[in-house]
Protein backbone atom coordinates (compact mmCIF):
# COMPACT_ATOMS: atom_id res chain seq x y z
CA UNK A 1 0.00 0.00 0.00
CA UNK A 2 1.52 3.32 -1.11
CA UNK A 3 1.79 6.38 1.10
CA UNK A 4 -1.05 8.22 -0.63
CA UNK A 5 -3.28 5.17 -0.31
CA UNK A 6 -2.50 4.94 3.41
CA UNK A 7 -3.40 8.62 3.85
CA UNK A 8 -6.66 8.17 1.94
CA UNK A 9 -7.51 5.03 3.95
CA UNK A 10 -6.82 6.90 7.19
CA UNK A 11 -9.01 9.78 5.97
CA UNK A 12 -11.84 7.39 5.10
CA UNK A 13 -11.87 5.84 8.58
CA UNK A 14 -11.59 9.26 10.26
CA UNK A 15 -14.43 10.66 8.15
CA UNK A 16 -16.63 7.69 9.05
CA UNK A 17 -16.03 8.41 12.74
CA UNK A 18 -16.63 12.12 12.19
CA UNK A 19 -19.92 11.49 10.40
CA UNK A 20 -21.14 9.23 13.21
CA UNK A 21 -20.04 11.73 15.85
CA UNK A 22 -21.61 14.76 14.15
CA UNK A 23 -24.93 12.93 13.76
CA UNK A 24 -25.02 11.52 17.29
CA UNK A 25 -23.94 14.61 19.28
CA UNK A 26 -27.36 16.34 19.33
CA UNK A 27 -29.15 13.04 20.04
CA UNK A 28 -26.85 12.13 22.93
CA UNK A 29 -27.13 15.69 24.26
CA UNK A 30 -30.92 15.43 24.11
CA UNK A 31 -30.82 12.30 26.29
CA UNK A 32 -28.82 14.25 28.88
CA UNK A 33 -30.51 17.66 28.70
CA UNK A 34 -34.07 18.14 27.46
CA UNK A 35 -33.69 21.90 26.98
CA UNK A 36 -32.91 22.95 23.40
CA UNK A 37 -30.30 25.41 24.68
CA UNK A 38 -28.34 22.51 26.18
CA UNK A 39 -28.38 20.64 22.89
CA UNK A 40 -27.25 23.79 21.09
CA UNK A 41 -24.39 24.21 23.54
CA UNK A 42 -23.10 20.70 22.83
CA UNK A 43 -23.34 21.24 19.07
CA UNK A 44 -21.55 24.59 19.38
CA UNK A 45 -18.78 22.93 21.41
CA UNK A 46 -18.19 20.51 18.54
CA UNK A 47 -17.78 23.44 16.09
CA UNK A 48 -15.73 25.81 18.25
CA UNK A 49 -12.35 24.08 17.62
CA UNK A 50 -12.43 25.28 14.01
CA UNK A 51 -11.99 28.78 15.42
CA UNK A 52 -9.61 27.97 18.26
CA UNK A 53 -7.51 25.02 17.09
CA UNK A 54 -7.08 25.34 13.30
CA UNK A 55 -4.23 27.84 13.36
CA UNK A 56 -2.38 26.00 16.13
CA UNK A 57 -2.65 22.80 14.13
CA UNK A 58 -1.19 24.56 11.08
CA UNK A 59 1.76 25.86 13.09
CA UNK A 60 2.41 22.37 14.49
CA UNK A 61 2.36 20.87 10.99
CA UNK A 62 5.00 23.31 9.76
CA UNK A 63 7.07 22.84 12.91
CA UNK A 64 6.95 19.02 12.84
CA UNK A 65 5.43 17.03 9.95
CA UNK A 66 1.86 16.61 8.73
CA UNK A 67 1.94 12.87 9.45
CA UNK A 68 3.21 13.37 13.01
CA UNK A 69 0.47 15.90 13.74
CA UNK A 70 -2.06 13.58 12.08
CA UNK A 71 -1.14 10.86 14.57
CA UNK A 72 -1.52 13.37 17.41
CA UNK A 73 -5.00 14.35 16.17
CA UNK A 74 -6.13 10.73 15.92
CA UNK A 75 -4.72 10.07 19.41
CA UNK A 76 -6.70 13.02 20.83
CA UNK A 77 -9.89 11.63 19.28
CA UNK A 78 -9.07 8.17 20.63
CA UNK A 79 -8.62 9.54 24.16
CA UNK A 80 -11.81 11.62 23.97
CA UNK A 81 -13.94 8.75 22.72
CA UNK A 82 -12.48 6.38 25.34
CA UNK A 83 -13.35 8.89 28.07
CA UNK A 84 -16.88 9.28 26.68
CA UNK A 85 -17.48 5.53 26.47
CA UNK A 86 -16.11 4.96 29.99
CA UNK A 87 -18.28 7.69 31.52
CA UNK A 88 -21.38 6.49 29.69
CA UNK A 89 -20.78 2.92 30.81
CA UNK A 90 -19.57 3.27 34.39
CA UNK A 91 -20.49 6.75 35.55
CA UNK A 92 -23.12 9.43 35.38
CA UNK A 93 -22.59 12.06 32.69
CA UNK A 94 -23.95 15.58 32.77
CA UNK A 95 -24.12 18.25 30.09
CA UNK A 96 -20.97 20.22 31.10
CA UNK A 97 -18.85 17.05 31.05
CA UNK A 98 -20.34 15.92 27.75
CA UNK A 99 -19.71 19.37 26.25
CA UNK A 100 -16.06 19.29 27.33
CA UNK A 101 -15.55 15.81 25.87
CA UNK A 102 -17.22 16.93 22.61
CA UNK A 103 -14.79 19.85 22.43
CA UNK A 104 -11.84 17.47 22.94
CA UNK A 105 -13.04 15.03 20.26
CA UNK A 106 -13.79 17.87 17.82
CA UNK A 107 -10.32 19.34 18.45
CA UNK A 108 -8.85 16.03 17.36
CA UNK A 109 -11.06 16.09 14.28
CA UNK A 110 -9.82 19.55 13.31
CA UNK A 111 -6.16 18.56 13.76
CA UNK A 112 -6.75 15.36 11.80
CA UNK A 113 -8.49 17.00 8.85
CA UNK A 114 -5.97 19.82 8.46
CA UNK A 115 -3.07 17.34 8.72
CA UNK A 116 -4.55 15.10 6.05
CA UNK A 117 -5.02 18.04 3.69
CA UNK A 118 -1.44 19.22 4.27
CA UNK A 119 -0.05 15.72 3.75
CA UNK A 120 -1.48 15.24 0.26
CA UNK A 121 1.27 17.23 -1.57
CA UNK A 122 3.90 15.14 0.23
CA UNK A 123 2.48 11.91 -1.16
CA UNK A 124 1.37 13.00 -4.62
CA UNK A 125 3.17 14.60 -7.57
CA UNK A 126 2.02 18.14 -8.35
CA UNK A 127 0.64 16.95 -11.70
CA UNK A 128 -1.76 14.57 -9.94
CA UNK A 129 -2.87 16.87 -7.11
CA UNK A 130 -6.35 17.54 -8.61
CA UNK A 131 -7.00 13.79 -8.82
CA UNK A 132 -5.77 13.21 -5.26
CA UNK A 133 -7.85 16.07 -3.88
CA UNK A 134 -10.92 14.86 -5.79
CA UNK A 135 -10.51 11.39 -4.29
CA UNK A 136 -10.13 12.92 -0.84
CA UNK A 137 -13.30 15.00 -1.19
CA UNK A 138 -15.19 11.99 -2.53
CA UNK A 139 -14.08 10.03 0.55
CA UNK A 140 -15.37 12.86 2.74
CA UNK A 141 -18.77 12.85 1.04
CA UNK A 142 -19.24 9.07 1.10
CA UNK A 143 -18.00 8.35 4.62
CA UNK A 144 -18.81 11.57 6.50
CA UNK A 145 -22.07 12.68 4.88
CA UNK A 146 -23.58 9.37 3.74
CA UNK A 147 -22.26 6.25 5.49
CA UNK A 148 -21.54 7.91 8.85
CA UNK A 149 -25.05 9.37 9.34
CA UNK A 150 -26.63 6.14 8.08
CA UNK A 151 -24.61 4.06 10.56
CA UNK A 152 -25.49 6.46 13.38
CA UNK A 153 -29.15 6.43 12.35
CA UNK A 154 -29.31 2.64 12.41
CA UNK A 155 -27.69 2.50 15.84
CA UNK A 156 -29.84 5.29 17.22
CA UNK A 157 -32.93 3.39 16.08
CA UNK A 158 -32.07 0.33 18.20
CA UNK A 159 -33.24 1.94 21.42
CA UNK A 160 -32.17 4.81 23.65
CA UNK A 161 -30.64 2.55 26.32
CA UNK A 162 -28.06 0.93 24.04
CA UNK A 163 -27.69 3.33 21.16
CA UNK A 164 -25.35 5.76 22.91
CA UNK A 165 -22.76 3.15 23.87
CA UNK A 166 -23.08 1.38 20.52
CA UNK A 167 -22.57 4.60 18.58
CA UNK A 168 -19.55 5.67 20.62
CA UNK A 169 -18.09 2.16 20.41
CA UNK A 170 -18.30 2.22 16.62
CA UNK A 171 -16.59 5.62 16.55
CA UNK A 172 -13.90 4.28 18.87
CA UNK A 173 -13.33 1.25 16.64
CA UNK A 174 -13.04 3.43 13.55
CA UNK A 175 -10.57 5.84 15.15
CA UNK A 176 -8.50 2.94 16.53
CA UNK A 177 -8.17 1.66 12.96
CA UNK A 178 -7.06 5.13 11.88
CA UNK A 179 -4.53 5.14 14.74
CA UNK A 180 -3.00 1.90 13.48
CA UNK A 181 -2.71 3.30 9.95
CA UNK A 182 -1.16 6.51 11.30
CA UNK A 183 1.58 4.50 12.98
CA UNK A 184 2.33 2.85 9.64
CA UNK A 185 2.50 6.30 8.00
CA UNK A 186 4.89 7.63 10.65
CA UNK A 187 7.07 4.56 10.26
CA UNK A 188 7.45 5.25 6.53
CA UNK A 189 7.97 9.03 6.91
CA UNK A 190 11.49 10.48 7.22
CA UNK A 191 12.25 12.05 10.58
CA UNK A 192 11.54 15.78 10.50
CA UNK A 193 14.48 18.04 11.06
CA UNK A 194 14.06 20.91 13.48
CA UNK A 195 13.13 24.21 11.93
CA UNK A 196 14.33 27.58 13.14
CA UNK A 197 11.30 29.84 12.79
CA UNK A 198 13.51 32.89 12.24
CA UNK A 199 15.37 31.42 9.27
CA UNK A 200 14.37 31.89 5.66
CA UNK A 201 12.64 28.52 5.60
CA UNK A 202 11.09 28.74 9.07
CA UNK A 203 9.22 31.99 8.59
CA UNK A 204 7.10 33.46 11.36
CA UNK A 205 3.32 33.56 11.36
CA UNK A 206 3.22 37.25 10.44
CA UNK A 207 5.36 36.43 7.39
CA UNK A 208 2.83 33.78 6.37
CA UNK A 209 0.01 36.33 6.68
CA UNK A 210 2.07 38.82 4.65
CA UNK A 211 2.59 36.18 1.94
CA UNK A 212 -1.16 35.48 1.90
CA UNK A 213 -1.99 39.17 1.49
CA UNK A 214 0.59 39.69 -1.28
CA UNK A 215 -0.49 36.65 -3.30
CA UNK A 216 -3.57 37.98 -5.08
CA UNK A 217 -5.17 34.67 -5.95
CA UNK A 218 -4.79 33.19 -2.44
CA UNK A 219 -6.09 36.42 -0.89
CA UNK A 220 -9.06 36.39 -3.25
CA UNK A 221 -9.81 32.76 -2.41
CA UNK A 222 -9.65 33.57 1.30
CA UNK A 223 -12.10 36.47 0.98
CA UNK A 224 -14.47 34.45 -1.20
CA UNK A 225 -14.37 31.48 1.17
CA UNK A 226 -15.15 33.72 4.14
CA UNK A 227 -18.08 35.30 2.31
CA UNK A 228 -19.37 31.92 1.16
CA UNK A 229 -19.29 30.45 4.66
CA UNK A 230 -21.01 33.57 6.05
CA UNK A 231 -23.74 33.18 3.41
CA UNK A 232 -24.03 29.46 4.07
CA UNK A 233 -24.31 30.12 7.80
CA UNK A 234 -27.23 32.50 7.21
CA UNK A 235 -28.90 30.09 4.79
CA UNK A 236 -28.46 26.94 6.89
CA UNK A 237 -29.77 28.63 10.05
CA UNK A 238 -33.16 29.39 8.49
CA UNK A 239 -33.59 26.87 5.67
CA UNK A 240 -35.24 24.27 7.90
CA UNK A 241 -37.90 26.85 8.85
CA UNK A 242 -38.47 27.70 5.18
CA UNK A 243 -38.60 24.04 4.14
CA UNK A 244 -41.17 23.03 6.77
CA UNK A 245 -43.35 26.18 6.60
CA UNK A 246 -46.60 25.24 4.90
CA UNK A 247 -47.71 28.86 4.42
CA UNK A 248 -44.62 30.69 3.18
CA UNK A 249 -42.22 27.84 2.40
CA UNK A 250 -42.08 24.36 0.91
CA UNK A 251 -44.33 22.68 3.48
CA UNK A 252 -42.21 19.55 3.80
CA UNK A 253 -42.33 16.96 6.56
CA UNK A 254 -39.23 16.30 8.65
CA UNK A 255 -38.51 13.15 6.64
CA UNK A 256 -38.89 15.00 3.34
CA UNK A 257 -36.59 17.74 4.62
CA UNK A 258 -33.91 15.12 5.37
CA UNK A 259 -34.23 13.71 1.87
CA UNK A 260 -34.01 17.19 0.37
CA UNK A 261 -30.82 17.97 2.29
CA UNK A 262 -29.24 14.76 1.00
CA UNK A 263 -29.27 16.42 -2.45
CA UNK A 264 -26.14 18.36 -1.39
CA UNK A 265 -24.31 15.08 -0.73
CA UNK A 266 -25.52 13.64 -4.04
CA UNK A 267 -24.25 16.69 -5.92
CA UNK A 268 -20.99 16.64 -3.99
CA UNK A 269 -20.40 12.98 -4.78
CA UNK A 270 -21.09 13.55 -8.48
CA UNK A 271 -18.79 16.57 -8.47
CA UNK A 272 -15.96 14.72 -6.74
CA UNK A 273 -16.15 11.86 -9.24
CA UNK A 274 -15.89 14.18 -12.25
CA UNK A 275 -13.72 16.95 -10.73
CA UNK A 276 -10.33 15.52 -11.70
CA UNK A 277 -11.44 15.25 -15.34
CA UNK A 278 -13.13 18.64 -15.35
CA UNK A 279 -9.95 20.35 -14.10
CA UNK A 280 -8.15 19.10 -17.22
CA UNK A 281 -10.43 21.05 -19.56
CA UNK A 282 -11.78 23.87 -17.36
CA UNK A 283 -9.65 26.43 -15.54
CA UNK A 284 -9.55 26.69 -11.75
CA UNK A 285 -10.82 30.27 -12.19
CA UNK A 286 -13.99 29.02 -13.93
CA UNK A 287 -14.64 26.41 -11.23
CA UNK A 288 -14.36 29.04 -8.49
CA UNK A 289 -16.80 31.29 -10.38
CA UNK A 290 -19.19 28.36 -10.76
CA UNK A 291 -19.19 27.82 -6.98
CA UNK A 292 -19.95 31.51 -6.36
CA UNK A 293 -22.81 31.49 -8.88
CA UNK A 294 -24.28 28.25 -7.50
CA UNK A 295 -24.47 29.67 -3.98
CA UNK A 296 -26.15 32.89 -5.16
CA UNK A 297 -28.63 30.86 -7.22
CA UNK A 298 -29.48 28.70 -4.19
CA UNK A 299 -30.34 31.70 -2.00
CA UNK A 300 -32.16 33.46 -4.88
CA UNK A 301 -34.32 30.40 -5.57
CA UNK A 302 -35.38 30.35 -1.92
CA UNK A 303 -36.43 34.00 -2.26
CA UNK A 304 -38.29 33.72 -5.55
CA UNK A 305 -39.70 30.19 -5.62
CA UNK A 306 -41.78 27.77 -3.57
CA UNK A 307 -40.93 24.85 -5.87
CA UNK A 308 -39.34 21.86 -4.16
CA UNK A 309 -38.01 20.71 -7.53
CA UNK A 310 -36.16 23.97 -8.18
CA UNK A 311 -34.74 24.00 -4.66
CA UNK A 312 -33.60 20.39 -5.07
CA UNK A 313 -31.88 21.19 -8.37
CA UNK A 314 -30.20 24.18 -6.73
CA UNK A 315 -28.98 22.00 -3.85
CA UNK A 316 -27.52 19.42 -6.24
CA UNK A 317 -25.76 22.18 -8.20
CA UNK A 318 -24.46 23.69 -4.96
CA UNK A 319 -23.17 20.32 -3.76
CA UNK A 320 -21.44 19.75 -7.09
CA UNK A 321 -19.91 23.23 -6.96
CA UNK A 322 -18.56 22.52 -3.46
CA UNK A 323 -16.67 19.51 -4.84
CA UNK A 324 -15.16 21.41 -7.75
CA UNK A 325 -14.42 24.41 -5.47
CA UNK A 326 -12.55 22.22 -3.01
CA UNK A 327 -10.50 20.52 -5.70
CA UNK A 328 -9.65 23.80 -7.48
CA UNK A 329 -8.97 25.89 -4.37
CA UNK A 330 -7.08 23.26 -2.37
CA UNK A 331 -4.94 22.31 -5.37
CA UNK A 332 -4.15 25.95 -6.13
CA UNK A 333 -3.19 26.66 -2.53
CA UNK A 334 -1.00 23.55 -2.39
CA UNK A 335 0.79 24.61 -5.56
CA UNK A 336 1.24 28.25 -4.64
CA UNK A 337 2.22 27.86 -0.97
CA UNK A 338 5.79 26.92 -0.04
CA UNK A 339 5.88 23.53 1.66
CA UNK A 340 7.24 24.94 4.91
CA UNK A 341 4.21 27.23 5.40
CA UNK A 342 1.43 25.07 3.94
CA UNK A 343 0.22 23.97 7.38
CA UNK A 344 -0.20 27.53 8.62
CA UNK A 345 -1.79 28.61 5.33
CA UNK A 346 -4.36 25.83 5.72
CA UNK A 347 -4.94 26.76 9.37
CA UNK A 348 -5.49 30.43 8.54
CA UNK A 349 -7.83 29.49 5.69
CA UNK A 350 -9.96 27.25 7.91
CA UNK A 351 -10.02 29.69 10.82
CA UNK A 352 -11.14 32.67 8.74
CA UNK A 353 -13.60 30.81 6.49
CA UNK A 354 -15.21 28.23 8.78
CA UNK A 355 -15.17 30.78 11.58
CA UNK A 356 -17.67 32.87 9.59
CA UNK A 357 -20.29 30.11 9.61
CA UNK A 358 -21.41 30.49 13.26
CA UNK A 359 -21.46 34.28 12.75
CA UNK A 360 -23.71 33.80 9.73
CA UNK A 361 -25.98 31.52 11.73
CA UNK A 362 -26.37 34.19 14.41
CA UNK A 363 -27.13 36.87 11.81
CA UNK A 364 -29.61 34.60 10.05
CA UNK A 365 -31.41 33.75 13.28
CA UNK A 366 -31.64 37.44 14.24
CA UNK A 367 -32.93 38.60 10.84
CA UNK A 368 -35.49 35.80 10.81
CA UNK A 369 -36.77 36.73 14.26
CA UNK A 370 -37.25 40.34 13.11
CA UNK A 371 -38.28 40.11 9.45
CA UNK A 372 -38.83 36.42 8.62
CA UNK A 373 -37.01 33.76 6.60
CA UNK A 374 -37.34 35.48 3.23
CA UNK A 375 -35.51 38.54 4.55
CA UNK A 376 -32.65 36.29 5.64
CA UNK A 377 -32.46 34.77 2.16
CA UNK A 378 -32.50 38.25 0.60
CA UNK A 379 -29.59 39.27 2.83
CA UNK A 380 -27.70 36.12 1.83
CA UNK A 381 -28.29 36.89 -1.86
CA UNK A 382 -27.02 40.47 -1.45
CA UNK A 383 -23.90 39.20 0.30
CA UNK A 384 -23.49 36.76 -2.59
CA UNK A 385 -23.34 39.67 -5.02
CA UNK A 386 -20.52 41.14 -2.92
CA UNK A 387 -18.35 38.34 -4.28
CA UNK A 388 -18.19 40.07 -7.66
CA UNK A 389 -15.59 42.74 -6.71
CA UNK A 390 -13.31 39.97 -5.42
CA UNK A 391 -13.24 38.03 -8.70
CA UNK A 392 -10.51 40.21 -10.34
CA UNK A 393 -8.09 39.08 -7.62
CA UNK A 394 -8.27 35.61 -9.16
CA UNK A 395 -6.91 36.72 -12.55
CA UNK A 396 -3.64 34.89 -11.83
CA UNK A 397 -5.56 31.60 -11.79
CA UNK A 398 -6.93 32.33 -15.26
CA UNK A 399 -3.55 33.41 -16.66
CA UNK A 400 -1.90 30.32 -15.21
CA UNK A 401 -4.30 28.11 -17.14
CA UNK A 402 -3.76 30.02 -20.35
Amino acid sequence: MGKLQRIISTAAICQLGEGIHRTSVPIIAATIEVESSGVGLAVAASRLPWLLVSLMAGVAIDRLTAITVLRAGVTIRLIGLTMLLWVLTYGAIDLPLFTCVCFLIASGEVVTEISIQASIPLASHAKYLPNANARMYGIQIVFSQLLGPIAAGLLLATGMSTMVRSTVSLQLLAIFGAFVLCNLLVRHTPRARKINFHSEEGVRLQDVIRFLCKTRSILGIQILASLMMLIYGIWSAVFVLYATDANHGLGLTTFQYGLLMSAIAVGGLAGSITASRITKVVSEFSLVCFACIALVCLTAVCVLSRSTTLVCISLVAYGSSLATWNVAVVTHRQRMSPAFMLGRMTGIYRTCSWGMMPLGALIGAWVTSVQGTIAAFVLASILGLMQLPVIPLLSDMRRRRE
